[in-house]
């Protein structure tokens, strides 16, 4: 039985052409791609990468562990000093409004800004110069 285009002893060999050629294109890749069974008979063996977690184990000292607590601090102030800086800075808040107060009492005694209506007229234009030749 011929089909258009091909016979069909052709059209066979085509096939097994191709099946032969992406067979051995299925082979290229540097990755094994298979990780079933037949890989574990036939490959290597799949190993995987080391779990980040397990760099937190201690042997890894480049980075803190991250599952330790760090050591109490010893430089913590004492409750006399610490009232002691609130006292301070209540003290420098009170100068703070003092000083604004009276910035506030002196601009109430300015003057007030002269209304819209009471400003001088602006200057009229100039009408342009006349220019002769000559002179």
């Amino acid at each position: 039985m011929t089909v258009i285009g091909m016979p069909g002893r052709g059209r066979r060999l085509a096939i097994l052409a191709m099946t032969a050629g992406a067979a051995a294109l299925g082979g290229c890749s540097p990755q094994i791609q298979d990780v079933g069974l037949a890989n574990y008979v036939f490959g290597e063996r799949r190993t995987d990468p080391p779990s980040p977690i397990q760099a937190m184990t201690g042997k890894e000292t480049a980075y803190p562990n991250l599952a330790t607590v760090p050591p109490r601090p010893t430089n913590l102030t004492t409750q006399a000093q610490r009232d002691a800086q609130m006292k301070a800075l209540e003290d420098h808040r009170a100068r703070n409004r003092l000083a604004a107060d009276a910035l506030e009492e002196k601009a109430q005694t300015l003057p007030p800004p002269l209304p819209p209506q009471t400003l001088p007229e602006p200057m009229a234009v100039p009408p342009p110069p006349r220019i002769r030749e000559g002179g």
